[in-house]
């Protein structure tokens, strides 16, 4: 629904462009976008990754949803990952913000936006999950390194605003990863 915020606040002269691995959730959203006669948004049925190819992917009863090691017994789908850097439709955008809420693959999705997050300066919306991202083989450090490499600065996202951090937290967190802080937000950070 983060999507269709943005739809209105990118204007008609703006763009967004969703991927959204589910079936069930793309056919929504989809749909949705149809009946609002959305001009301006664009939704793939892909998984972002650091490679194309497909994963498997588990679904909560929850709604929530995950990859999975490919060593795995439990219930799954198998999704299409693509990265966005290779993607034709993303090729030779300028993309100002993207927003990230993978459940652990996070790390898999910046590395797959590289080209794109070197050659643009873009604000960086991202659910961090520790424990997910733990479970896929990665480490918070793995994420922080990243980060570092490409530029950006690590910001954390709280109803007290924004505040710089030097680590990523243990726990589930939402962050601003930006070489700067935008002057949208400099009032806004405490």
């Amino acid at each position: 629904m983060v999507s269709f915020l943005a739809s209105q606040l990118v204007g008609e002269k703006g763009e967004v462009i969703a991927f959204e691995p589910l079936p069930e959730a793309f056919k929504f959203l989809r749909s949705k976008c149809k009946t609002l006669k959305l001009t301006n948004f664009k939704i793939y049925n892909y998984a972002l990754s650091d490679k194309n190819g497909v994963k498997k992917l588990k679904v909560n009863g929850s709604g929530s949803h995950f990859l999975l090691n490919s060593d795995t017994q439990q219930p799954f789908i198998v999704v299409k990952m693509v990265t966005f850097d290779s993607f034709p439709p993303t090729k030779n955008k300028k993309v100002d913000v993207a927003i990230i809420n993978v459940e652990g693959a996070e790390l898999e999705v910046l590395r797959g936006m590289r080209r794109v997050l070197s050659e643009h300066e873009v604000k960086i919306i991202c659910e961090v999950h520790p424990i997910q991202l733990c479970y896929l083989g990665y480490s918070l450090k793995e994420l922080e390194k990243l980060l570092e490499e490409l530029g950006y600065k690590i910001f954390h996202i709280s109803n007290m605003g924004l505040r710089k951090v030097t680590n990523l937290f243990r726990e589930r967190a939402h962050y601003l990863f930006a070489r700067r802080i935008p002057t949208s937000l400099k009032k806004w950070k405490k």
